[in-house]
């Protein structure tokens, strides 16, 4: 089963093979044990297998200070003072998008759920009213599953946003799609934080890394593909094709075969070297 949240922060049970039912509707990306879905104007929902206890997850995603170095959507989570214990949690939370700007905003931990099954569900709400910010308030769930391989993680959330329509094409087109990889890219960095002590900042190093080398490596293949064979077509490699006699006056056309074939490359390249995990 799937637990949904409601803006009241509200549990529902819904039926798992809903999930596959949308899988033709759905831009789904799954890779080995990582399963991120989005699809257009619906939450967005990461699922995970850890190889880790239950206890020890529960403490990496509820302790603030943890919590704050695996997930890339947070800079700084501070938990508020309860005045009775059985008060829901609140907490403020902080994330810095550059050139000196940060979103501040504050959230609720509304219901945890134990099963006797041993499963958990911990939902929570959470708002800004910084005119800035695109989302303007939001909820979701995180829910705990034992199994045989480990722990499968799930989150879902999704939001309200700000600005009218701009803002929602701008969502639906750019900022989703984000969100759904800065989840999904946490939930791998949390994973090999619990099963192989890869600290967080050592995984966004080795992930910057990745992306510079496949940004250049792409760039090479699709500018050797574009300048020197399809743009502008470089004597050398015309008067190397006709010394070998094997295309008698179509040694031009081949090179624009053989530019297209590079461009091609550089970006299958580009696509398939960015979905590497970590």
């Amino acid at each position: 089963m799937i637990c949904t949240t409601n803006y009241n922060g509200r549990i529902d049970e819904t039926i798992f093979r809903q999930r596959r039912r949308l899988s033709r509707r759905l831009r789904c990306w799954a890779k080995a044990e990582l399963i991120v879905i989005m699809v257009k104007n619906h939450p967005i929902y990461v699922e995970t297998v850890i190889d880790t206890d239950m206890d020890k997850l529960w403490n990496y995603t509820h302790n603030p200070k943890l919590h704050e170095q695996w997930d890339l959507r947070f800079s700084k989570i501070d938990y508020l003072p309860k005045q009775n214990d059985d008060d829901p949690q609140t907490f403020l939370y902080e994330t810095n998008i550059g050139f000196g700007l940060r979103i501040a905003g504050k959230g609720e931990s509304v219901k945890t759920v134990y099963t006797d099954s041993g499963e958990r569900v911990s939902s929570l709400k959470f708002w800004t009213d910084q005119p800035i910010s695109l989302i303007r308030e939001g909820s979701g769930y995180w829910k705990y599953v034992p199994t045989d391989q480990g722990i499968t993680f799930f989150t879902q959330y999704n939001y309200k946003t700000r600005f009218g329509t701009i803002g929602k094409m701008f969502d639906r087109f750019l900022f989703k799609p984000l969100m759904g990889w800065a989840t999904a890219w946490s939930f791998d960095c949390l994973r090999l934080w619990l099963e192989k002590d890869i600290h967080p900042h050592m995984s966004l190093i080795r992930s910057l890394i990745h992306y510079i080398v496949i940004i250049v490596l792409a760039f090479i293949w699709i500018y050797q593909g574009l300048v020197p064979k399809i743009f502008f077509q470089d004597a050398g490699e015309l008067a190397l094709l006709k010394g070998t006699g094997w295309f008698q006056g179509r040694e031009a056309l081949f090179l624009y075969v053989l530019g297209t074939g590079q461009v091609i490359f550089g970006l299958l390249f580009l696509i398939w070297g960015r979905k590497k995990r970590l």
